[in-house]
């Protein structure tokens, strides 16, 4: 299934269906301000911190920024996990991110607009089975 097809199914019907094995936890959001003199004017990257319970059967990722807790109006990015050796990762538009001991922090770019914009970040995960974890939620402005 594409990414693109995973975001559809993830916006229309994420909350209705069946509910994965896989959970989510500890989500910790922090805020990278730029520095005008070494980055581009307006970007910020924002850190997310979580712990999911068994990466083995995680397929793809959806950050989703809004209004409202699950909301997504802002903007949403989506990672897919890949399993490289023994070792896992996430990979976002940007870089790769590693999976240690179940826990993995990820850097989302998002632009002042879009930060001032949203109030909410929440997080999901679909499995290699097509279930949707639990969504974990945070206020993050």
């Amino acid at each position: 299934m594409s990414l693109l097809s995973s975001v559809l199914i993830f916006q229309t019907n994420a909350l209705a269906q069946k509910k994965s094995e896989l959970k989510l936890y500890d989500l910790n959001p922090g805020v990278e301000i730029p520095d005008s003199t070494t980055s581009k004017e307006g970007k910020y990257k924002l850190y997310v911190n979580f712990k999911l319970s068994d990466v083995s059967i995680a397929d793809s990722i959806f950050f989703t920024f809004g209004t409202t807790k699950e909301g997504k109006e802002v903007i949403t990015e989506v990672g897919e996990f890949k399993k490289v050796g023994s070792v896992y990762s996430i990979k976002t538009q940007g870089p790769t991110f590693s999976v240690k001991n179940s826990e993995v922090t990820c850097r989302i770019k998002i632009t002042k607009k879009q930060l001032q914009a949203c109030k909410f970040l929440s997080l999901v995960v679909k499995d290699k089975s097509g279930l949707y974890s639990n969504v974990v939620s945070t206020r993050i402005n």
